[in-house]
């Protein structure tokens, strides 16, 4: 019965998130103080209380909190073709300490594909297991990326965290770091983060608790890194270059007659498309789709 409550609520807000008169209207919110450590476990039962926030252009549904030391964020949707999206792409938090927003900066980030039971709900999909889901040794099946992007594919169950541009993988489990869980149950997608505020940096990371402070958060539906978007460039034409999709001329579509990407539908979801100067302008905005951008209020602890 909880869990029924649970999924009508949930999709009671949808109808609100799409419809009601303060839909997409999210920018400014305010994190919750929690006198409690958040368990990690893909269960939001222990996020009652805090206020939900509707994200219309992302993540549907997201609730922060925050204690001493950590900012704790949990997001959760019924939307299958989202969760496949993320487990392929992962989610990106841009997150600035001093509370600055409309401005993607490679400071701080972390990204999260979902946990492995979440990728098993999707075993018996073609379009999960037999194209883009990467085994223990970094490679897919038809349809995936060129070998030498290997590291930027997502693997379930692992953290990436972005510092200074620079990435680092590491299990969702970490206890040096950020951590993350995420479950499916009931028709619905819980994932949950911690982020110590000494890794986020700024001004968020030096001032006392007992002040308010601000983050801001910059949510990002896959996204890259100016180096990851560097290497996805290089190895699009290095591929083009091996089927000949680059012969034809700048007037004529520029790489691939406006279709190179075709190779990463595995990655970029839909249509290539070199852009008509043939350096894969095109591409790269769809690779960085835009950002939605959340500033964040929290105020002191009690």
């Amino acid at each position: 019965m909880k869990n029924l409550t649970l999924r009508m609520a949930l999709l009671i807000s949808f109808a609100v998130a799409g419809f009601g008169p303060g839909a997409g209207a999210a920018e400014k919110i305010e994190s919750s103080p929690t006198g409690h450590r958040v368990v990690l476990d893909g269960d939001p039962s222990d996020w009652e209380g805090v206020p939900l926030n509707y994200l219309e252009d992302s993540l549907h549904i997201m609730a922060v909190a925050h204690d001493d030391d950590n900012l704790y964020l949990m997001y959760r949707f019924a939307d299958h073709g989202l969760a496949r999206r993320l487990l392929m792409r992962g989610v990106t938090l841009w997150i600035n300490g001093d509370g600055k927003t409309k401005k993607k900066n490679e400071e701080f980030a972390v990204r999260y594909p979902g946990s492995e039971q979440i990728a098993e709900q999707f075993e018996d999909e073609d379009s999960w297991q037999g194209r883009s889901r990467p085994d223990e040794t970094g490679t897919t099946g038809r349809g995936g990326p060129p070998p030498s992007l290997a590291s930027m594919r997502q693997v379930p169950g692992r953290l990436t965290v972005i510092r200074m541009g620079m990435k680092e993988t590491v299990d969702e489990n970490d206890p040096d770091g950020p951590t993350a869980a995420s479950a499916y149950n009931e028709g619905v997608f819980c994932y949950e983060l911690k982020i110590p505020f000494a890794g986020i940096g700024g001004t968020v990371a030096d001032t006392s608790p007992s002040k308010k402070r601000k983050v801001a958060i910059g949510i990002q539906i896959g996204g890259m890194t100016e180096a990851e978007m560097e290497m996805l460039e290089a190895a699009m034409k290095e591929k083009m270059g091996e089927t000949g999709g680059m012969g034809g001329s700048r007037g004529g579509g520029g790489m691939g007659g406006g279709r190179s990407g075709g190779s990463m539908g595995g990655m970029g979801g839909g249509r290539g498309g070199g852009g008509t100067d043939g350096r894969g302008g095109d591409m790269r905005s769809r690779m960085n789709p835009e950002i939605e951008w959340l500033s964040v209020t929290l105020p002191p602890n009690e």
